[in-house]
């Protein structure tokens, strides 16, 4: 999906909208020439932030969430910001006090959308910058209490810096001629050590202006502080640590209701300049969107090749072992409405019952039959098979390692399930994600090469989860169901999320433990011990949605 039909209406499910903005944020890559592009969605992050690597990350949202059309042009607006620095920050320039870098940040931020803009690269995307730097100014207006707070001056240079801005911040008189030229100054730099000599000279203005003016001692009152202190907003020198949004250099400290509106923008501040000499201007960061899921997820960077985790040798002790019976009878009852074909009798016309015909001699004229054919419910199902390490792993209590059985409950599944015909696909993960059986991939073909999986590192079981999750909701069929094979688990309060957004979705989510219980993490579970104990696993308390 992309993001002209996201935006086509009022409100889209998050995982339609993440798939759109990521699709988007690609088309917005190649538009700029950048090598590549890798979306990551996580939880850590507030806003949206890039690194030097093209590493590109956004606050995560739920599957299953309600996003609003305002929403997503938001995030269309910080990925353009982002996607910007990315073409013309040097990562490697930045001031060496804590304060200069902040008003740095807050230069470049509005050098970057200003040559991004007058490059055309992008078409017309004035308005949605200056919609998110507009918004982000009257939510200010609202919330800060004292604009001559030192803390403050990023953020009334961040706005006058940009030429897309309509709403302005109070400013005091004594330093809106130091915005204006440094406004001036922006828009003829050319690089990033330009804007950083831009923000130099600004530093050195506040402490000239300052130092001309006697300071009023406030009362002292309690600050708030704001819970998470975010990096700066580029990322540290020649790092890859993402840089915390647009919105990091130059967001507006404060929180609670202020006097000042988005009417009264213009109107300057009382009281003297504050000088920033041992001030850091930590930025509180608003959230884009409230109840993120607990993990990082991204396909750019975790989705590999279908072969990816498959040898092409055989895993020891494994062979060709047979299936039992008792798990492919309770795997197929588990799908036993697939269809009904049948015949109602003692009809009056249809096709002749042969059995009947003794009756005609006694007056009976229904002596037909017609065929009755009720539909079933269509499904598929994407099974994810752990081949973490520890799948691997031999212990003096454990002499085989679990990956025998959980291999075989694969291809118990996937072969009663494909008998069955129901769509399949089968995913393995590890710290990566493959696909080495997609709905379209023959079963058999695919249950020889599951004999032959290798050790794949960490359990990555929630990014495996919700692209399972992802794989389905694309479907067409009416019953989706996903079968999650592991020994235990990598993040579990993400896995819960996860299954439940899957579940608001219509995809029902079935662990199924090796060797451990899991039914704390998924609710619906199976336990197998060993390849031994496979015939007596039960999917009898397993309930699916019709």
């Amino acid at each position: 999906m992309n993001i002209e039909t996201i935006l086509s209406r009022p409100s889209v499910r998050g995982l339609e909208f993440r798939l759109g903005i990521e699709a988007y944020a690609h088309k917005v890559g190649s538009a700029l020439g950048l090598p590549s592009v890798k979306v990551i969605w996580n939880a850590d992050v507030q806003t949206a932030g890039i690194n030097c690597n093209g590493d590109l990350y956004l606050a995560g949202v739920p599957d299953d969430a309600k996003v609003s059309r305002a929403l997503v042009v938001k995030y269309a607006a910080y990925v353009v910001h982002e996607l910007l620095h990315h073409k013309y920050t040097d990562f490697d320039v930045m001031g060496k006090e804590q304060y200069i870098r902040t008003l740095h940040n807050a230069v470049e931020d509005g050098w970057i959308e200003n040559t991004g803009i007058d490059s055309g690269l992008l078409g017309n995307i004035g308005p949605l910058l200056g919609e998110m730097i507009d918004t982000m100014t009257r939510e200010a207006l609202d919330t800060v209490k004292d604009w001559n707070d030192a803390r403050q001056y990023p953020y009334i240079l961040a706005v006058h810096c940009r030429s897309h801005a309509t709403v302005k911040c109070p400013t005091n008189p004594a330093l809106t001629p130091v915005f204006d030229e440094a406004a001036r100054r922006c828009l003829a730099a050319k690089d990033s050590a330009d804007t950083l000599e831009i923000a130099k000279w600004v530093y050195e203005q506040i402490k000239r202006v300052s130092e001309d003016k006697p300071e009023d001692k406030p009362e002292d009152k309690p600050e708030d502080k704001p819970e998470d202190k975010p990096e700066d907003g580029k990322g540290d020198k020649g790092s890859d640590k993402p840089s915390d949004g647009p919105t990091s250099p130059d967001q507006p400290e404060g929180e609670g209701k202020g006097a000042d509106k988005a009417d009264k923008g213009s109107e300057a501040p009382s009281g003297p300049v504050q000088s920033p000499e041992g001030v850091e201007a930590d930025p509180v960061e608003p959230k884009l969107a409230d109840g993120g899921t607990g993990g990082s997820f991204s396909t750019d960077v975790s989705l590999r090749d279908e072969r990816y985790h498959v040898t092409g040798r055989a895993l020891p002790d494994l062979g060709n072992a047979p299936i039992p019976a008792k798990l492919r009878y309770e795997v197929k009852r588990l799908f036993d409405d697939s269809g009904l074909s049948d015949f109602t009798r003692n009809r009056k016309a249809g096709v002749v019952n042969i059995h009947a015909l003794p009756t005609v001699a006694t007056g009976n004229d229904r002596v037909f039959k017609r065929r009755l054919e009720v539909e079933g419910v269509d499904s598929a199902v994407v099974i994810c098979l752990d081949v973490s390490g520890s799948m691997f792993d031999v212990e003096s209590y454990r002499p085989k390692p679990l990956i025998g059985p959980a291999v075989q409950t694969c291809r118990a599944l996937l072969e009663t399930l494909d008998a069955a015909g129901v769509k399949t696909a089968v995913l393995c993960f590890g710290t990566q994600i493959s696909v080495p059986k997609g709905f379209n991939k023959n079963a058999k073909q695919a249950s020889a090469l599951l004999g032959t999986v290798k050790q794949g590192g960490n359990t990555n079981d929630y990014a495996a989860l919700r692209y399972a999750h992802q794989m389905l909701a694309q479907r067409p069929e009416r019953r989706k169901i996903t079968f999650v094979i592991t020994d235990g688990f990598g993040n579990p309060y993400a896995v819960r999320q996860q299954v439940n957004s899957g579940k608001a979705l219509g995809v029902t989510t079935i662990g199924i433990g090796i060797g451990t219980d899991v039914e704390w993490i998924y609710g619906q579970a199976v336990t197998v011990k060993d390849i031994a104990d496979l015939g007596n696993a039960s999917f009898k308390q397993i309930k699916l949605a019709a």
